[in-house]
Protein backbone atom coordinates (compact mmCIF):
# COMPACT_ATOMS: atom_id res chain seq x y z
CA UNK A 1 0.00 0.00 0.00
CA UNK A 2 1.36 3.18 -0.96
CA UNK A 3 2.29 6.06 1.79
CA UNK A 4 -0.99 7.69 2.70
CA UNK A 5 -0.57 11.78 3.20
CA UNK A 6 -2.44 13.01 6.22
CA UNK A 7 -3.09 16.66 6.97
CA UNK A 8 -2.48 17.30 10.48
CA UNK A 9 -3.54 20.50 12.70
CA UNK A 10 -0.54 21.57 14.90
CA UNK A 11 3.00 19.95 14.70
CA UNK A 12 4.69 17.09 15.95
CA UNK A 13 3.08 15.97 19.25
CA UNK A 14 -0.31 17.70 18.71
CA UNK A 15 -3.12 15.42 20.12
CA UNK A 16 -4.42 15.44 16.12
CA UNK A 17 -0.73 13.99 15.13
CA UNK A 18 -1.16 11.25 17.92
CA UNK A 19 -5.29 10.31 16.51
CA UNK A 20 -3.26 10.13 13.21
CA UNK A 21 0.05 7.89 14.64
CA UNK A 22 -2.51 5.67 16.03
CA UNK A 23 -4.76 5.59 13.11
CA UNK A 24 -1.99 4.49 11.00
CA UNK A 25 -0.70 1.88 13.68
CA UNK A 26 -3.38 0.21 13.95
CA UNK A 27 -3.80 -0.11 9.89
CA UNK A 28 -0.92 -0.98 9.80
CA UNK A 29 0.20 1.37 7.43
CA UNK A 30 2.71 4.13 6.53
CA UNK A 31 1.46 7.74 6.34
CA UNK A 32 3.27 10.94 5.86
CA UNK A 33 1.93 14.05 8.33
CA UNK A 34 1.51 17.44 6.74
CA UNK A 35 1.08 20.40 9.69
CA UNK A 36 -1.08 23.28 9.03
CA UNK A 37 -1.53 25.74 11.79
CA UNK A 38 -5.44 26.35 10.94
CA UNK A 39 -7.94 23.45 11.36
CA UNK A 40 -9.91 24.98 8.21
CA UNK A 41 -6.72 24.13 5.92
CA UNK A 42 -7.18 20.63 7.13
CA UNK A 43 -10.11 20.63 4.75
CA UNK A 44 -8.87 22.59 1.97
CA UNK A 45 -5.59 19.81 2.10
CA UNK A 46 -8.07 17.75 1.24
CA UNK A 47 -10.02 19.43 -1.09
CA UNK A 48 -6.61 19.82 -3.00
CA UNK A 49 -5.45 16.34 -3.01
CA UNK A 50 -4.22 15.41 0.35
CA UNK A 51 -5.52 11.66 1.14
CA UNK A 52 -6.95 12.38 4.36
CA UNK A 53 -7.37 14.60 7.05
CA UNK A 54 -7.94 14.45 10.67
CA UNK A 55 -10.15 16.50 12.56
CA UNK A 56 -11.53 16.62 15.97
CA UNK A 57 -14.69 17.17 16.59
CA UNK A 58 -15.97 16.22 20.33
CA UNK A 59 -14.65 16.54 23.73
CA UNK A 60 -15.90 14.32 26.67
CA UNK A 61 -15.65 17.37 28.89
CA UNK A 62 -16.97 20.26 26.57
CA UNK A 63 -18.60 18.35 23.81
CA UNK A 64 -19.18 18.79 20.01
CA UNK A 65 -16.36 22.08 18.98
CA UNK A 66 -19.12 23.47 16.74
CA UNK A 67 -17.17 25.67 14.46
CA UNK A 68 -15.39 22.30 13.55
CA UNK A 69 -19.05 20.58 12.79
CA UNK A 70 -19.95 23.62 10.84
CA UNK A 71 -17.01 23.12 8.61
CA UNK A 72 -17.75 19.09 7.98
CA UNK A 73 -20.64 20.50 6.32
CA UNK A 74 -19.25 23.16 4.57
CA UNK A 75 -17.31 20.67 2.42
CA UNK A 76 -17.47 17.58 0.23
CA UNK A 77 -15.84 15.47 2.47
CA UNK A 78 -16.66 12.53 3.60
CA UNK A 79 -16.18 10.65 7.15
CA UNK A 80 -14.88 7.09 7.29
CA UNK A 81 -13.28 6.37 10.75
CA UNK A 82 -13.69 7.94 13.98
CA UNK A 83 -11.18 6.94 17.51
CA UNK A 84 -10.74 8.75 20.61
CA UNK A 85 -7.45 9.87 22.26
CA UNK A 86 -7.28 10.36 26.10
CA UNK A 87 -6.31 13.80 26.88
CA UNK A 88 -4.39 15.70 29.48
CA UNK A 89 -3.43 19.28 30.54
CA UNK A 90 -1.22 20.93 32.79
CA UNK A 91 -0.78 24.24 33.95
CA UNK A 92 2.96 25.75 34.10
CA UNK A 93 3.81 29.56 34.38
CA UNK A 94 7.03 31.56 34.10
CA UNK A 95 6.57 32.51 37.59
CA UNK A 96 4.51 32.61 40.61
CA UNK A 97 2.33 35.64 39.35
CA UNK A 98 1.94 35.24 34.96
CA UNK A 99 0.43 38.35 33.74
CA UNK A 100 -1.16 35.65 30.90
CA UNK A 101 -2.40 32.03 30.44
CA UNK A 102 -1.95 30.88 26.54
CA UNK A 103 -4.28 27.64 25.54
CA UNK A 104 -5.71 26.38 22.51
CA UNK A 105 -9.21 27.64 21.83
CA UNK A 106 -10.76 24.54 22.38
CA UNK A 107 -8.80 24.05 25.83
CA UNK A 108 -10.82 26.82 27.33
CA UNK A 109 -14.19 24.81 27.83
CA UNK A 110 -12.51 21.31 29.34
CA UNK A 111 -10.83 23.67 32.44
CA UNK A 112 -13.12 26.24 33.31
CA UNK A 113 -12.73 25.58 36.88
CA UNK A 114 -9.01 25.92 37.06
CA UNK A 115 -9.65 29.10 35.15
CA UNK A 116 -12.33 30.70 37.62
CA UNK A 117 -9.86 29.84 40.33
CA UNK A 118 -7.12 31.86 38.21
CA UNK A 119 -8.92 34.49 36.86
CA UNK A 120 -6.04 36.18 34.29
CA UNK A 121 -6.14 37.22 30.55
CA UNK A 122 -6.47 34.57 28.35
CA UNK A 123 -4.88 34.44 25.08
CA UNK A 124 -6.46 31.74 22.07
CA UNK A 125 -4.39 30.22 19.39
CA UNK A 126 -5.15 27.53 17.09
CA UNK A 127 -3.27 24.78 18.13
CA UNK A 128 -1.37 23.23 21.53
CA UNK A 129 1.84 22.81 19.96
CA UNK A 130 1.26 26.45 19.49
CA UNK A 131 0.75 27.17 22.95
CA UNK A 132 3.89 25.65 24.06
CA UNK A 133 5.63 27.09 21.45
CA UNK A 134 4.44 30.68 21.77
CA UNK A 135 4.97 29.98 26.44
CA UNK A 136 8.43 29.82 25.36
CA UNK A 137 8.92 32.72 23.12
CA UNK A 138 7.31 34.91 26.06
CA UNK A 139 8.17 36.21 29.46
CA UNK A 140 6.07 36.46 32.38
CA UNK A 141 3.18 34.37 30.93
CA UNK A 142 1.52 30.81 31.57
CA UNK A 143 0.36 27.98 29.78
CA UNK A 144 -2.14 25.21 29.28
CA UNK A 145 -0.77 22.57 27.45
CA UNK A 146 -0.84 18.52 26.72
CA UNK A 147 0.68 16.88 29.76
CA UNK A 148 3.30 15.25 27.05
CA UNK A 149 4.46 18.80 26.18
CA UNK A 150 5.72 20.23 29.63
CA UNK A 151 8.85 17.94 29.82
CA UNK A 152 11.02 20.64 27.75
CA UNK A 153 9.26 23.95 28.43
CA UNK A 154 10.83 26.29 31.71
CA UNK A 155 8.77 26.88 34.47
CA UNK A 156 8.34 27.86 37.64
CA UNK A 157 4.97 26.75 38.49
CA UNK A 158 3.92 23.15 37.35
CA UNK A 159 0.00 21.94 38.38
CA UNK A 160 -1.01 18.67 36.94
CA UNK A 161 -4.21 17.62 35.45
CA UNK A 162 -6.06 20.51 35.59
CA UNK A 163 -9.13 19.54 33.44
CA UNK A 164 -12.74 19.51 34.96
CA UNK A 165 -12.81 15.62 34.54
CA UNK A 166 -10.42 13.91 35.59
CA UNK A 167 -10.65 10.80 32.57
CA UNK A 168 -10.86 13.56 29.71
CA UNK A 169 -10.71 12.17 25.71
CA UNK A 170 -10.99 13.57 22.72
CA UNK A 171 -13.16 12.57 19.69
CA UNK A 172 -11.25 12.57 15.99
CA UNK A 173 -12.64 11.88 12.43
CA UNK A 174 -10.77 11.16 9.58
CA UNK A 175 -12.12 12.52 6.49
CA UNK A 176 -11.51 11.94 2.35
CA UNK A 177 -13.04 12.52 -0.72
CA UNK A 178 -15.95 10.16 -0.96
CA UNK A 179 -14.35 7.99 -4.17
CA UNK A 180 -11.68 7.16 -1.51
CA UNK A 181 -13.68 5.81 1.19
CA UNK A 182 -14.01 1.99 0.55
CA UNK A 183 -16.64 -0.17 2.17
CA UNK A 184 -15.90 -1.81 4.76
CA UNK A 185 -17.71 -4.96 6.43
CA UNK A 186 -18.86 -4.04 10.00
CA UNK A 187 -21.48 -4.99 12.57
CA UNK A 188 -22.89 -1.17 13.04
CA UNK A 189 -22.76 1.73 11.30
CA UNK A 190 -22.74 5.56 12.51
CA UNK A 191 -24.35 7.92 10.25
CA UNK A 192 -23.54 11.86 10.91
CA UNK A 193 -25.98 13.90 8.81
CA UNK A 194 -27.32 17.63 8.63
CA UNK A 195 -31.21 18.41 8.11
CA UNK A 196 -31.84 22.35 6.89
CA UNK A 197 -35.15 22.53 7.01
CA UNK A 198 -36.41 24.51 3.78
CA UNK A 199 -39.25 25.94 6.18
CA UNK A 200 -39.81 26.48 9.95
CA UNK A 201 -43.15 25.10 11.38
CA UNK A 202 -44.60 24.29 14.94
CA UNK A 203 -43.63 20.71 16.09
CA UNK A 204 -40.85 20.81 13.41
CA UNK A 205 -38.02 19.07 15.36
CA UNK A 206 -40.60 16.74 17.35
CA UNK A 207 -41.86 15.31 13.54
CA UNK A 208 -38.34 14.74 12.83
CA UNK A 209 -37.44 12.58 16.33
CA UNK A 210 -40.98 11.10 16.07
CA UNK A 211 -39.99 9.77 12.56
CA UNK A 212 -36.62 8.29 13.44
CA UNK A 213 -38.41 6.80 16.38
CA UNK A 214 -41.23 4.80 14.48
CA UNK A 215 -38.30 3.59 12.46
CA UNK A 216 -36.76 2.20 15.50
CA UNK A 217 -33.48 4.64 14.28
CA UNK A 218 -31.11 5.44 17.62
CA UNK A 219 -29.93 8.62 17.56
CA UNK A 220 -27.81 9.25 20.25
CA UNK A 221 -26.86 12.80 19.34
CA UNK A 222 -28.80 15.82 17.96
CA UNK A 223 -27.10 19.54 17.84
CA UNK A 224 -28.59 22.54 16.23
CA UNK A 225 -26.20 25.30 14.86
CA UNK A 226 -27.75 28.78 13.80
CA UNK A 227 -28.76 28.93 9.70
CA UNK A 228 -27.03 31.96 9.47
CA UNK A 229 -30.26 34.02 7.74
CA UNK A 230 -32.44 34.71 10.77
CA UNK A 231 -32.17 34.80 14.66
CA UNK A 232 -34.15 31.21 15.34
CA UNK A 233 -33.47 29.55 11.82
CA UNK A 234 -31.46 26.49 12.67
CA UNK A 235 -30.17 23.42 11.38
CA UNK A 236 -29.67 19.89 12.89
CA UNK A 237 -26.67 17.55 13.30
CA UNK A 238 -27.65 14.16 13.83
CA UNK A 239 -25.46 10.91 14.81
CA UNK A 240 -27.30 7.68 14.67
CA UNK A 241 -26.27 4.20 15.25
CA UNK A 242 -27.73 1.19 13.51
CA UNK A 243 -27.04 -2.67 12.40
CA UNK A 244 -25.23 -2.21 9.19
CA UNK A 245 -27.75 -4.61 7.56
CA UNK A 246 -30.02 -1.71 8.36
CA UNK A 247 -28.19 1.12 6.24
CA UNK A 248 -30.29 0.48 2.91
CA UNK A 249 -33.90 2.11 5.21
CA UNK A 250 -31.49 4.67 6.25
CA UNK A 251 -31.00 5.94 3.36
CA UNK A 252 -34.38 5.25 2.42
CA UNK A 253 -35.55 7.37 5.55
CA UNK A 254 -33.44 10.40 4.46
CA UNK A 255 -34.93 10.14 0.91
CA UNK A 256 -38.80 10.63 2.32
CA UNK A 257 -37.54 13.77 4.42
CA UNK A 258 -35.89 15.34 0.78
CA UNK A 259 -39.33 17.82 0.21
CA UNK A 260 -38.52 19.60 3.47
CA UNK A 261 -35.07 19.26 4.26
CA UNK A 262 -31.77 19.77 2.47
CA UNK A 263 -30.27 17.07 3.20
CA UNK A 264 -26.11 16.59 3.90
CA UNK A 265 -24.71 13.27 4.90
CA UNK A 266 -21.35 14.12 6.29
CA UNK A 267 -20.47 9.97 6.85
CA UNK A 268 -21.57 6.70 7.00
CA UNK A 269 -18.99 4.18 8.73
CA UNK A 270 -18.42 1.39 10.89
CA UNK A 271 -18.89 1.65 13.84
CA UNK A 272 -17.15 -0.14 17.36
CA UNK A 273 -18.08 1.25 21.10
CA UNK A 274 -15.45 3.13 22.98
Amino acid sequence: MKELKIAVLGEEKSYSHIAAIQWANSRGIDVECMFVSEIADVFEEVVQGVDIGVVPIENSVDGYIQYHMDLLRQHELQIFQELAVPISFDYVSQTKFPREIIMQYAVKGQCRQFLRMNPLPVTLVRSNTEAANLYGQRHNVAAIVPKHLVENLAKQVHISNIADQETNSTRFVLIAKEELVKPKSCKDIKAMFVLTPKEDYPGLLYGLLETFAKEKMNLISIMSRPIGTGIGRFRFFFELVAPAMRQTELHALLTKLQPSFQIDILGVYPFESQ
